[in-house]
């Protein structure tokens, strides 16, 4: 089935909206279930609105982008800095990693704050340097 369109190509609705299914290996290439292609650029060629999930192996190639995660800088001088604005719930994981090498500073921890929508990273001692501090968050 191929759906075109100036607005939607194809629209599914029901318990599942839209399925894809593919038992077939072509050489050493196997199949796809749903195959999703940006052809202009700066489209998307897959969105999803909400929660997803996947069940099994997912491949992701080139640039991935997400919402939440990003770079924060400590200041020269100062031992940690607090990041607001993020969405996050009890249990959220905060994945951060120093961006810059700093003889004998170290990531200490990282405290989240899910009803202020905030999460601090502290270092084990302030550098004498800006630090920029790559973040990641999960869940």
């Amino acid at each position: 089935m191929v759906g075109e369109g100036t607005h939607t190509g194809v629209a599914g609705d029901g318990f599942i909206g839209v399925r894809g299914t593919t038992s077939s290996v072509q050489g050493q290439q196997q199949g796809v279930g749903v195959w999703a292609q940006a052809e202009t650029p700066g489209s998307l060629a897959l969105r999803a609105d909400g929660p997803a999930r996947f069940n099994g192996q997912a491949e992701f190639t080139g640039i991935t982008a997400f919402s939440r995660s990003g770079v924060v800088t400590v200041r020269s001088g100062s031992k940690s800095v607090t990041t607001a604005g993020v969405a996050l719930v009890p249990g959220t994981v905060i994945l951060a990693t120093l961006q810059r090498r700093v003889d004998q500073v170290y990531l200490h921890a990282v405290e989240t704050d899910p009803a202020a929508g905030s999460f601090t990273i502290s270092l084990t001692a302030a550098p004498h340097v800006d630090v920029p501090i790559g973040w990641f968050a999960l869940g």
